[in-house]
């Protein structure tokens, strides 16, 4: 609970992935953030808040994560 979320490690652990080269982040918002041209480096999170990314696409108020992938062999 209340543990800040970086993006910078959210990053690092995409590009530890075997055949990651790159990445471009388009947007790292809260679920009911709007959304802007300028990416925030981190989520900041209350005491009372747990920080969720369930990538469950019937319910995703709680966290969805979007990858596309290009290239490649």
């Amino acid at each position: 609970m209340g543990t800040t979320v970086y993006l910078p490690k959210i990053i690092g652990r995409v590009l530890s992935i075997n055949g990651v080269k790159s990445l471009k982040v388009k947007t790292f918002t809260r679920l009911s953030g709007s959304e802007t041209d300028l990416v925030p480096k981190k989520i900041s999170v209350s005491r009372d808040e747990i920080a969720r990314l369930d990538n469950d696409p019937i319910s995703p108020e709680n966290g969805v994560l979007i990858v596309e992938a290009h290239g490649g062999k």
